[in-house]
């Protein structure tokens, strides 16, 4: 029984590490030949960001976070990680804009006596 389990979580993450190789893949060759299937172009940085949000959140999968954890695949710790990775990447502004919701800082201004 546990082997029949431990192979399907493996092909599981076989699967999900094929299908985020595939999206990297495919936005990269959508930046490189201008394709321009995804309707509008990407920045330069808004590109590196999504590269970053597939490949970076393929790490924790492949590479433990501790050095006990489980063979078999990756473990609670690392699905959290993989999580947490790409909803920073998604939430986090592109560089060179600021975020609607939070104000900009109040101007200082110096007085002279």
């Amino acid at each position: 029984m546990t082997d029949s389990v431990t192979t399907v979580r493996e092909q599981a993450w076989r699967a999900f590490a094929l299908v985020v190789t595939l999206l990297g893949l495919f936005l990269v060759l959508n930046q490189v030949f201008l394709w321009d299937l995804l309707g509008g172009g990407m920045l330069r940085n808004e590109f590196l960001y999504y590269l970053l949000a597939c490949f970076g959140s393929l790490v924790f999968v492949f590479f433990r976070a501790r050095k006990v954890a489980p063979k078999d695949g990756p473990d609670a710790v690392d699905e959290l990680e993989a999580r947490e990775h790409r909803c920073r990447r998604r939430d986090s502004p592109s560089p060179g804009t600021t975020p609607s919701s939070s104000p900009s800082p109040p101007r200082r201004t110096s007085t002279s006596p």
